[in-house]
């Protein structure tokens, strides 16, 4: 009766908040290598501005997994997902002022963006 209680919980509450299901779709495609599947989940979470999708767009143009690698979408995507306190995206988007791909390079701005991400406990944004 406890299973089929906490079954039913659980469905209720994927249901309710369909960005939790919608990403965990895109998850599972992405780690069977399905990439085109993934990048069209991502892509409709990043459109209502889930910062989950937008890490996971910003991820994908990076290392050209599923796109062409292109740096500036990456960068665009992990600023979307940054400015909404994503830890992972701030110390990406640093990478990518560190080094200038897709952005003028900038140590003050990959310092910034180290910051932030080191603030929350990240520990490669620390070192």
């Amino acid at each position: 009766m406890k299973r089929i209680a906490a079954t039913l919980f659980l469905l209720a509450f994927i249901c309710a908040h369909p960005a939790l299901a919608d990403y965990r779709s895109a998850k599972n495609a992405y780690d069977r290598g399905d990439y085109a599947g993934a990048l069209a989940e991502f892509r409709t979470l990043a459109e209502q501005n889930d910062p989950r999708g937008q890490f996971a767009l910003g991820l994908m143009y990076q290392r050209g997994w599923g796109v062409a690698r292109d740096y500036r979408e990456a960068s665009r995507r992990y600023r979307l997902a940054a400015d909404q306190g994503v830890a992972r995206a701030q110390n990406n988007l640093g990478v990518l002022y560190r080094r200038g791909l897709g952005v003028e390079r900038s140590f003050e701005r990959a310092l910034h963006w180290f910051g932030k991400a080191a603030a929350q406990g990240f520990a490669r944004a620390e070192f």
